[in-house]
């Protein structure tokens, strides 16, 4: 072995080197720029019939509150006189500002619900119905 040989190695390992630290920084970028839910379940929206735990449905209705103190919920009617009971940080937030408000949530599915009881709702986001 001469001494140019193992200096060319040495600069092959550090141009490989490189190249992965590109293609790390790239994988890196796209993971920060990509929607949140991508990585979470699969991401698709279902009709609010779909009420599957796990699914992630949009749902638009009005924001109210049901039941007496210590024991109130935060729930959104929706126009076919069904309610979801909502779930999350979200939620709470929705209950303090927007009660009687028209909104369009989207969240994830924590149960379905039966005749019994309702779906309950893990809100992931909201805005207004109005526009």
């Amino acid at each position: 072995m001469e001494c140019g040989d193992s200096h060319r190695n040495g600069t092959d390992g550090f141009q490989k080197m490189k190249i992965l630290s590109v293609i790390s920084c790239l994988l890196l970028f796209i993971v920060i720029l990509s929607p949140p839910d991508l990585f979470a379940g699969s991401g698709r929206e279902s009709a609010v019939e779909d009420l599957q735990p796990g699914n992630i449905v949009r749902i638009t209705g009005r924001i109210r509150i049901k039941g007496n103190e210590p024991f109130s919920k935060t729930v959104l009617d929706d126009e076919a006189g069904r309610y979801y009971v909502l779930r999350g940080d979200k939620a709470e937030q929705l209950r303090q500002e927007f009660q009687l408000e028209v909104m369009i949530l989207r969240g994830r599915v924590i149960s379905s619900g039966d005749e019994t009881r309702p779906a309950e709702i893990e809100v992931l986001s909201f805005k207004t119905g109005n526009g």
